[in-house]
């Protein structure tokens, strides 16, 4: 255990004051499998099976994503916050 007076060590950052990490809920609706590619804070790819869900921790903030899948890619936006579900539709 470190202890400390209520200063971080020397050389000590704070990670959770940098970034902020959040846990998602993605949700594939199709009967298709899918790649998903999100683009924002940082960047993530991710596959899923027909009628899969998969929880994620990610960096919170504003995404793009390209989804592959369902004949064809597709693209949109959303912003992740702490237990936000985004379902996958085609379109």
């Amino acid at each position: 255990m470190v202890v400390h007076n209520g200063k971080p060590p020397t050389g000590v950052i704070d990670g959770g004051k940098i970034i902020k990490l959040v846990k998602v809920i993605f949700e594939n609706e199709t009967d298709n499998y899918m790649k998903v590619i999100l683009e924002g804070p940082a960047t993530y790819v991710f596959t899923f099976s027909k009628d899969q869900e998969k929880t994620y921790t990610i960096s919170k903030g504003d995404y793009t994503y390209t989804l592959y899948g369902c004949g064809g890619s597709f693209s949109g936006s959303f912003y992740a916050y702490h237990n936000k579900v985004k379902t996958f539709k085609c379109p």
